[in-house]
């Protein structure tokens, strides 16, 4: 039989070496920002998660750690199951995979020609199993997946399985639903291993997404309405036993008879007699992410998994949870850095009372109070101490002048109608703040004073762009640039259009005095080499709502939109999309500190962080958590984690070209690794490995 082999593992997410030709790395939130569809524990330390993407996940030290053991953006998981710790499945679009070697190397199985995406599998034993799917797919095996056999697809009833469930080898149920909407529920059971299957489908029942047997008899189901059902002749009649209007459940589970929960986010319900009598309870799961998978490996513990990386921890039966993951709810509206390692972002606008801080360059953040009674719009931070935070809606203005630690409110301008939404701090000093109604203030003593430089009330400003003191430009929504060489004492305007066509500005930065950018909401990228005189459309990108751009120079630059990041080096003619979060991403803040240092931020706590592309001969050694010797070495290298609590989970090799050489992820993690260089030919190489959630460069000679 024909197979197709995936050799892994490749790179880890956020894993970018700094030679190759993506030099952003996701640094936050861990393990991923990913959709996150199921999980599958077999012991207290190991489990594996599955997702969009094509993504697998394995822990062997219970979730402090992750490795990404696969991902393919032209695939999506959306279950896993292991039958033992070192044998499992995972389906999801189409295809199944199977591996032998606790996720080592993951063999894409064959099956027959279907119609629909595979939805939930479920093995009785290492040669049993079933998967199902939308259009009424039931595949089963008795091989492990050598082969599958197609039992039932029809896309005339226009009904979905979603959860399977089997009890043993014979008896087993199946639910779901309407293709389309949550209007109709469908239940069917087997009592001969699935090859015929008898519809015992509820009358009035919304499409239900989870089904859980505690015995052949007893088992349950819920969906959408926040339905919960009950059998006591496995699966031939149903009872409601909990129904509302609002909301749906994911996912159902029982540890022991009596004990049992229906999961949803952060509303759950939960029984303590059988199923008979449920109780919803709002939880803290980490935000309002919606819940998608669960698994328990003993009668108390068990994990949880669901959108935007969420993943979260049970030690009792699900009445309290642990954030495993470290993203939040949240959007990182804004991002700037003091330092290479002193950092800050402010959050959507809807959250006013906190700031988050970071330490460590972006890899982890903690919340930090400032009550300014309004939310946070724009950050400007002109020194390694001195920050502003502009709060647009009642005229402040929060300072601090020791990197972040205490912030002072300052007063700004009133307004009487509109609202500030940007400032720019050339210094400590001398900085300028405007907004809608033509409003310009400037200050030249650190925010305490402010001289109206304002313009006429039918601008609607919206970004500008100082390279001095005197010398700036503004943009305003309805078409506008605006000049000042004299501090905003005198103006001079223009109206930016291509082919008699006027484009709304929506982001501005200018590189020198000559040459500058502007962004636009049609997605136009226009040029101006004569310090504004005359403004050129450079190219054109289909997403422009959310742009905005920054350049090193007149030549390199980064243009952020709503979901990826693009890069030129040709002063903005052309462009290479350097990443890409998809549909339904949003990317908000681009910023750079210098030349090396730059970090992107975005939706669900996204922070990205780019790392210079340099040649072999700049590496710097970052080896603060391993060391590698012999070096040189001839056949063999060893590494070695500094502390003895830290492991090492995942490295790459790099010759002097950039090239990946080697990559491998370490399933079982350990602070001491050997590795095999006798291939490699003489010279010098690049190591980069993985310590816990960090990474270490270091140079070596292969003799």
């Amino acid at each position: 039989m024909k197979k197709q082999f995936l050799f892994l593992p490749i790179a880890i997410l956020f894993s970018t070496f700094i030679l190759s030709q993506n030099p952003w790395i996701q640094i936050h939130p861990y393990p991923t920002a990913q959709d996150y569809n199921d999980t599958f524990f077999i012991n207290e330390q190991k489990g594996y998660i599955v997702g969009k993407q094509g993504l697998i996940l394995f822990t062997d030290d219970g979730g402090t750690v992750w490795q990404k053991q696969y991902e393919n953006e032209e695939r999506y998981f959306n279950s896993v199951f292991f039958i033992n710790d070192i044998e499992g499945w995972v389906a999801g679009w189409g295809q199944i995979y199977h591996t032998i070697d606790g996720g080592e190397n993951w063999e894409m199985q064959d099956r027959p020609i279907i119609f629909g995406d595979l939805q939930d599998i479920f093995f009785i034993n290492q040669d049993t199993g079933w998967v199902v799917g939308s259009y009424k797919i039931i595949l089963k095996t008795i091989d492990g997946g050598e082969n599958w056999v197609k039992i039932m697809n029809s896309t005339a009833s226009q009904m979905d399985f979603v959860s399977v469930y089997f009890t043993d080898a014979m008896h087993g149920c199946v639910v779901g639903g309407t293709s389309s909407g949550q209007d109709e529920a469908i239940t069917m059971v087997t009592e001969d291993g699935g090859n015929t299957w008898i519809d015992t489908s509820p009358y009035n029942i919304h499409k239900l997404n989870s089904v859980y047997f505690i015995n052949q008899d007893t088992g349950f189901a819920c969906g959408y309405k926040k339905n919960i059902l009950r059998t006591n002749d496995g699966g031939y009649t149903w009872y409601l036993k909990y129904e509302d209007l609002y909301g749906s459940l994911s996912e159902i589970y029982f540890f022991d008879y009596f004990h049992g929960m229906a999961l949803s986010g952060n509303h759950n319900l939960f029984t303590e007699d059988g199923g008979n009598n449920w109780t919803e309870q709002y939880q803290v799961m980490g935000g309002t992410t919606h819940i998608e998978g669960f698994d328990a490996f003993n009668d108390s513990t068990g994990f949880a998994v669901g959108a935007w990386g969420r993943i979260v921890k049970t030690t009792n039966m699900g009445y309290d949870w642990e954030r495993i993951d470290n993203s939040t709810s949240h959007p990182y509206y804004g991002i700037g850095f003091f330092d290479e390692l002193n950092g800050l972002a402010i959050l959507e606008t809807t959250y006013d009372n906190h700031i988050m801080i970071t330490n460590d360059g972006g890899y982890s953040w903690f919340e930090k109070q400032i009550n300014v009674g309004s939310n946070l719009y724009d950050i400007s931070l002109p020194s390694v101490t001195v920050g502003y935070l502009l709060a647009n809606k009642n005229d402040k203005l929060v300072k601090t002048i020791n990197g972040g630690h205490d912030w002072t409110i300052l007063n700004l301008p009133e307004t009487v109608d509109g609202y500030y939404n940007t400032i720019q701090f050339l210094d400590e000093q001398n900085g300028y703040v405007c907004g809608t109604y033509g409003q310009i203030f400037k200050t030249t003593d650190g925010g305490l004073t402010w001289n109206d430089k304002s313009i006429s009330s039918q601008s609607f400003l919206r970004g500008m762009s100082f390279i001095n003191e005197n010398e700036g430009w503004l943009i305003d929504y309805y078409g506008k640039v605006i000049k000042t060489t004299t501090g905003g004492n005198s103006y001079s305007f223009q109206t930016l259009e291509d082919n008699n066509i006027t484009y709304t500005p929506i982001s501005i930065f200018f590189v020198n005095n000559l040459v500058g950018y502007i962004t636009t909401i049609e997605g136009a990228v226009f040029k101006t080499i004569n310090g504004g005189d005359q403004w050129d459309v450079v190219f054109s990108f289909s997403d422009g709502e959310y742009s905005n751009c920054y350049f090193l120079d007149e030549d390199r630059g980064w243009y952020k939109s709503h979901s990826a990041i693009y890069y030129t080096d040709t002063g903005g003619e052309s462009w290479d999309l350097q990443m890409d979060y998809g549909f339904g991403s949003a990317l908000y803040e681009i910023f750079f500190l210098d030349e090396e240092n730059g970090w992107f931020s975005g939706v669900n706590s996204i922070v990205s962080k780019y790392v210079s592309p340099v040649s072999i001969d700049e590496v710097k050694e970052q080896n603060e958590y391993i060391t590698i010797y012999p070096n040189p070495a001839n056949d063999e290298l060893f590494l070695s984690t500094i502390l003895p609590t830290d492991k090492i989970s995942y490295y790459e090799i790099y010759d002097i070209n950039g090239r990946m050489l080697v990559s491998s992820n370490i399933l079982q993690n350990t602070k001491i690794i050997s590795i095999d260089i006798s291939k490699l030919k003489t010279g010098i190489y690049v190591i980069k490995a993985q310590v816990n959630r960090y990474y270490s460069f270091s140079k070596f000679v292969k003799n």
